[in-house]
């Protein structure tokens, strides 16, 4: 399987552990409960894929800069929030079963 279409299991993961459309993953919202599930996928493509952050940028209509700021802040929020980090490994045992 290709880079794009592990990044659309990926995207696929994390709308069922965080309850949001595919839609809202790829628009631009801004609701925090949105960009969580964003800002995740975007750091799980980064984590697992062999991506550059202008592909996966383009995967997620968004330039490399967004997608520096997301990887930061998953992994900033990794640090302090144990349930969030618990979502990410839910997310990750429905990419890897």
């Amino acid at each position: 399987m290709t880079n794009k279409g592990i990044a659309r299991k990926v995207i696929t993961a994390c709308t069922e552990v965080f309850g949001v459309t595919r839609k809202d993953i790829l628009g631009r919202s801004r609701k925090a409960e949105i960009v969580t599930a964003r800002h995740s996928a975007i750091w799980l493509c980064y984590k697992y894929l062999d991506m550059t952050c202008s592909q996966i940028g383009t995967e997620f209509n968004r330039d490399r800069t967004l997608v520096i700021y997301a990887i930061k802040m998953v992994e900033n929020r990794i640090a302090c929030d144990g349930l969030f980090g618990l979502n990410l490994f839910a997310v990750e045992l429905k990419l890897f079963k």
